[in-house]
């Protein structure tokens, strides 16, 4: 774990020196309608709010969206807990104050959840820090499932039928009609079957202009993407310049220290490596809990 860490601590500082040379590259001149200015995700400065203002006409664009009723029965299934708060959501809670509170810290707006191989526990991951962001209504918040191989967030969270997200990749759909909304803070963009080759679509233009498009409509203050594995393909790689930081997850007892080493080497090449989520691990206590 030393080498881990070692690659995790010249990641971040690689990651500063760029972040700096994009400052100083982008630094706007003073101007009257410099204020005006949405700031751009990889030149923003550190010191995000975590709400920024948004237009009159930002509430009616998430009103429009449809609602996805839960289903706790399925949801609890299929592990989903994070949907009511009880003690066993408590920690996908911490897990999301911990990525707010870091995300704007360093001014990113864009996390993309990937692992080294699958049933890491990526996609659970990300539907219950969907639920659990659903609870703060001032955090705005879009969950895209940009796997688009084997897509399970639809039938994971009971949506039984739609247009997929990758629709709206290829021009064929509307991101507000085929998006469904969590709550009053959360929009959830699933898939209901595989793309058509999905590597050569995520790392289009055609992607980037849709997600910046997205964006720009729904101002949202955090956008989360579910990608595949990394050592199965290079969708995840490929995906990201679209992101501002990763978190890989990783499996105990099955996750090897060598995969987990050579995945958080490649994203630190290509990303901001946010951190690294251990899941299924068996040795937490009650003391690490706080219950009545």
């Amino acid at each position: 774990m030393e080498r881990l860490q070692a690659a995790i601590n010249k990641a971040r500082q690689d990651r500063g020196d760029r972040l700096t040379q994009t400052q100083a590259r982008s630094a706007p001149k003073p101007s009257e309608d410099t204020a005006q200015n949405v700031p751009q995700r990889a030149e923003q400065s550190s010191e995000v709010s975590a709400a920024p203002v948004r237009k009159e006409a930002d509430a009616g664009t998430w009103g429009s969206v449809a609602p996805l009723l839960a289903r706790p029965k399925l949801l609890q299934r299929h592990r989903i807990i994070a949907f009511e708060r009880t003690t066993d959501s408590a920690p996908y809670d911490m897990l999301r104050t911990r990525i707010v509170k870091e995300m704007n810290r360093e001014g990113y707006r864009r996390l993309m959840v990937t692992s080294p191989t699958s049933s890491c526990g990526k996609t659970t991951t990300c539907c219950n820090l969907a639920y659990s962001l659903s609870h703060q209504d001032d955090l705005k918040t879009i969950v895209i499932e940009a796997d688009l191989r084997r897509p399970a967030i639809a039938k994971m969270l009971g949506v039984s039928s739609g247009q997929s997200f990758y629709e709206v990749l290829d021009g064929r759909a509307d991101f507000a009609s085929q998006a469904k909304r969590i709550g009053n803070s959360v929009l959830m963009g699933v898939n209901f079957g595989p793309a058509r080759s999905p590597s050569e679509l995520l790392q289009s233009k055609r992607t980037a202009e849709v997600l910046n498009e997205i964006e720009a409509a729904f101002q949202p203050d955090l956008m989360i993407f579910d990608l595949p594995p990394l050592l199965a393909n290079d969708d995840a790689l490929g995906f990201t310049k679209n992101v501002d930081c990763a978190l890989l997850m990783a499996m105990a007892e099955r996750t090897t220290t060598a995969d987990l080493d050579v995945c958080e080497r490649d994203l630190a090449s290509h990303t901001n490596v946010l951190g690294v989520v251990l899941n299924r691990c068996r040795y937490a206590t009650s003391q690490y809990g706080y219950d009545y």
